[in-house]
């Protein structure tokens, strides 16, 4: 991940889970960006090639959080577009073998 401004939740409450997906699978590159309701209102949803969705505001690059996306969040986000559009294969795999491989990476709430 380029060097951007993030919000204070990632600062005090998701720095840590930052470092984790920084250190073991990486960031990647952005391979598709999905415009949906947050918390506060519309934000993009940017799904990265390892796995990760980095969640910004809707028009700047602040990045809100990060997170190891788990397979049936990926598939209800690729879902939000057209209700048969299917995730890449490639995708779909890697977010298996994260699962299995990194179970420490996925919160909670997530």
């Amino acid at each position: 991940m380029t060097k951007q401004e993030i919000s204070q939740h990632i600062i005090q409450d998701r720095l840590e889970r930052m470092v984790l997906i920084a250190t073991t699978i990486g960031y990647g590159n952005v391979i598709k960006e999905f415009v949906t309701q947050g918390k506060y209102g519309k934000v993009r949803q940017c799904i990265t090639d390892t796995g990760v969705v980095i969640i910004k505001e809707l028009f700047t690059e602040k990045v809100i959080t990060v997170y190891a996306i788990r397979i049936n969040r990926a598939i209800a986000l690729y879902r939000t577009e057209a209700p048969n559009e299917r995730i890449p294969q490639k995708l779909y795999t890697t977010i298996i073998n994260n699962e299995k491989k990194r179970p420490f990476l996925f919160g909670v709430n997530e």
